[in-house]
C-alpha cells in the first residue's frame, strides 16, 4: 500500500505515528526510501488509515492519533515548501473526517458517538469515491 509493500513496516509507521512517536526526519527519510514525494507518503498514511478505520481494524482512537500526527507533518514547513504550499486532497480529506469525529456538538445527546456520527459517514463516502 502506498509504495510501502511490508505491512508489518504499515503497521509500524501507523503505531508511531498514533503515539506521536514518529520522527519528521524519519517519515521524511520513509518517503525518500521508497521513492515518494511527500505528498504520496501523506496520501498514502491517509488511504491505510481510512481503509483500516472502515474495515475496523483500527479503532477511532488510534486512527485520530495518525491523523493528528499527519496533520503536522503535512503543516511543516519543509512539506509545505516541497508541496507549493497545499495539503494533498487526500491527506486532508481524511484529517477533517477525524478531526470532526473528536466531539460532541451542541445539538448531540451524550449517547451520541461522535466517531460514528461524524468520522464514519466521511471515511465512506472518501473511500467511494476512490
Amino acid at each position: 500500500m502506498f509504495g510501502l509493500h511490508n505491512q508489518a513496516e504499515i503497521e509500524r509507521i501507523l503505531a508511531q505515528a498514533a503515539t506521536e512517536s514518529l520522527p519528521y526526519d524519519s517519515a521524511v527519510n520513509l518517503a525518500q526510501q521508497h521513492q515518494l514525494s511527500f505528498a504520496e507518503f501523506a496520501d498514502g498514511i491517509a488511504l491505510a488509515i481510512a481503509i483500516g478505520y472502515r474495515q475496523h481494524r483500527y479503532p477511532f482512537e488510534f486512527a485520530d492519533g495518525v491523523a493528528n500526527w499527519l496533520f503536522g507533518f503535512m503543516t511543516s514547513e519543509v512539506f509545505l515548501s516541497a508541496n507549493q504550499n497545499t495539503l494533498p486532497e487526500l491527506a486532508a480529506e481524511v484529517y477533517d473526517a477525524f478531526d470532526c469525529g473528536e466531539y460532541l456538538r451542541e445539538q448531540d445527546g451524550d449517547e451520541i458517538d461522535p466517531a460514528e456520527k461524524y468520522t464514519r459517514p466521511r471515511i465512506e463516502a472518501i473511500l467511494a469515491a476512490r
